[in-house]
């Protein structure tokens, strides 16, 4: 194992996405001998394409293209704040992502194959 350059990879059914390359992959289906070498994260996004993640003391939303609606609730850094983020058939060549609560865009960056932004605690984002 410790020494092992490849992996069998099995996909549940949907589409995935590979964090490092950004290649996409149809489920369901085993990926023989894919390569992971030192340095590769083994992850695949799927499901949702929604992530959300502590960077520096504040929540980031990672939309991935991976399906065209979804609804995601999560909670703040306090736990007990909620907010949501919605896909509503975001068009993946311009995404768009409005505050829900104040009405406003959101400013939005394209970092490792996702659409990236800054969460407000207690605001809820829409994905079009």
């Amino acid at each position: 194992y410790a020494t092992a350059q490849t992996r069998d990879i099995y996909l549940p059914a949907g589409t995935w996405i590979d964090y490092d390359s950004g290649e996409k992959y149809e489920g369901s289906r085993t990926l023989n001998d894919f390569p992971l070498p030192i340095g590769k994260t083994p992850l695949f996004v799927g499901g949702s394409g929604i992530v959300v993640e502590e960077d520096q003391g504040a929540l980031k939303g990672r939309i991935y293209p991976v399906t065209q609606q979804a609804n995601m609730i999560f909670y703040h850094l306090d736990g007990e704040t909620e907010s949501r983020i919605s896909l509503d058939n975001p068009d993946w060549n311009k995404v768009t992502i409005t505050d829900q609560t104040t009405g406003d865009p959101v400013d939005v960056t394209n970092e490792r194959h996702a659409y990236t932004f800054t969460l407000e605690p207690g605001h809820d984002y829409l994905v079009h």
